[in-house]
């Protein structure tokens, strides 16, 4: 008897050891801040490298839009992007803001990097950032397959499998079930960054923050 529980101890003690830490990642690729963020969390990612497991979640900032396009909402967007580009050190195009109208609906961005977890998990992230970058500093918009024609090219994801997947309506339902784990994971803002680690979920960052509070974070935890 006095064996088997042994046994059953060294064997919890053992999986509690092999545990792998998940980072969970809560953003949406048209949130400014998330961008703000994209490149402290890339530190994050490649200094814990496979020591960690990642998840990325797709909040839905503005998922369906509905915010109108005028004078008032794009001073608001200009005053934001400044204060981004100001903190992060992000490079931040404006024209956009010139534009008569654009539909600021980020469910489609959010889609693509849904479809590419579907595809290539393991690309999701550098998907993510090439479709900041080219809103962003490109001021090009993501609501167009076309958009993501040269980002599967840089990343070798097949544009052709990516196209049918994007306006596939499964792929609309699956991204409606990553903003339902962003809400029920009690993400409130964009980014989220937390730590899941032995049966417990912990908060590494909610909006900007850098690599050496995130890292200082992540190691009082594990």
């Amino acid at each position: 008897m006095i064996s088997i529980i042994f046994t059953l101890l060294l064997n919890m003690h053992m999986t509690s050891a092999l545990e792998k830490p998940k980072l969970i990642y809560v953003g949406d690729p048209m949130c400014s801040w998330c961008y703000g963020i994209s490149n402290e969390l890339s530190k994050t990612l490649d200094h814990y490298g496979e020591r960690l497991e990642v998840e990325v979640v797709m909040g839905g900032l503005r998922a369906g839009g509905g915010e109108e396009w005028n004078e008032s909402f794009k001073t608001f967007l200009r005053h934001h992007w400044e204060d981004v580009g100001m903190r992060s050190g992000q490079p931040f195009a404006f024209k956009l803001l010139d534009q008569d109208y654009f539909n600021y609906d980020t469910e489609p961005s959010c889609r693509a990097v849904a479809a590419v977890g579907e595809i290539e998990k393991e690309k999701m992230m550098d998907f993510f950032k090439a479709i900041q970058y080219g809103f962003y500093v490109g001021n090009k918009d993501p609501k167009q397959v076309e958009f993501y024609m040269p980002i599967c090219e840089e990343l070798d994801i097949d544009f052709s499998v990516f196209s049918k997947m994007f306006a596939s309506e499964e792929m609309k339902k699956k991204t409606l079930s990553h903003f339902q784990r962003s809400s029920e994971l009690g993400a409130r803002s964009f980014p989220t960054v937390m730590l899941e680690y032995k049966g417990q979920r912990h908060v590494i960052a909610k909006g900007y923050s850098t690599f050496e509070k995130m890292k200082t974070r992540i190691d009082s935890i594990i």
